[in-house]
């Protein structure tokens, strides 16, 4: 089966919120891993997809449509945009879960919401639709209203627009609260200095699924490029990675 593509929101590499977000979930997306590893227990589902918050949820792309041409429409999105301060987070349950979530509701107009509406809309046409099994398994995993089952069969996702909410998942699911409590303390605890640092939205990161069940891995981080450099006509890729010298010998080349 063909791969399936993600545009995740990630925190810089210099932040201290994306060390610890890859140290709970037990790996570094950006690294080469040999065979898969083992995540920490209760967060196997996050640990598979990488320490994120979704923009473009995993898609594959349409027939006849070349992965080369996918990330430059990717980073053609990110030039327009310009880095810009995001929501404070804090520890707390989402559902039977716990996730990163914003200490104060965002407005629509911040943003970070049109940043998430942009990628949705913008990058579409490169999506394949979804196929039965995948529509039946995304109405399968969780209950999902008439507007949801709308919006899955529209965008391919159906916490998308106006439904969709800034998050970086923590856990897996859990049916006991007592356990959801006693991970939530502990996440509070070795999640505390990294919130504490305010984090800004400076890339798109790009995301891949090879094969179905195989932990995602980081293909590139396309900058949000300054207000300056918005009529400097270059495509060049910038990673921070490769100017600090210590580029991810697993990130796949462009």
């Amino acid at each position: 089966m063909a791969p399936r593509y993600a545009v995740y929101l990630t925190p810089d590499p210099a932040h201290p919120l994306w060390s610890a977000g890859c140290e709970w979930l037990g790996r570094h997306p950006f690294e080469t891993e040999g065979g898969a590893p083992i995540p920490p227990v209760g967060r196997s589902q996050p640990g598979r997809y990488g320490f994120h918050a979704t923009l473009k949820a995993p898609m594959r792309l349409a027939p006849g449509l070349k992965v080369e041409d996918w990330l430059q429409a990717v980073q053609a999105l990110a030039d327009t945009w310009e880095p810009f301060d995001c929501p404070a987070l804090r520890v707390s349950r989402l559902g039977d879960s716990l996730a990163l979530r914003p200490e104060e509701p965002v407005s629509p107009d911040h943003p970070l919401w049109r940043l998430a509406r942009a990628c949705v809309t913008d990058l579409d046409a490169w999506r394949a639709p979804l196929s039965e099994s995948e529509w039946a398994y995304r109405c399968a995993k969780t209950s999902l209203d008439d507007e949801q089952r709308a919006l899955l069969l529209r965008w391919g996702y159906p916490h998308v627009l106006h439904r969709w909410h800034w998050h970086f998942t923590l856990t897996d699911r859990a049916s006991d609260r007592a356990q959801l409590a006693i991970w939530q303390q502990v996440a509070q605890r070795h999640f505390a200095h990294a919130l504490d640092t305010p984090m800004r939205a400076t890339a798109l990161s790009v995301f891949v699924e090879e094969s179905p069940g195989q932990p995602l891995q980081a293909v590139q981080r396309f900058v949000l490029r300054p207000r300056s450099s918005v009529d400097t006509p270059t495509l060049e890729v910038q990673n921070p990675w490769q100017r600090a010298g210590t580029a991810p010998v697993g990130a796949v080349p462009v």
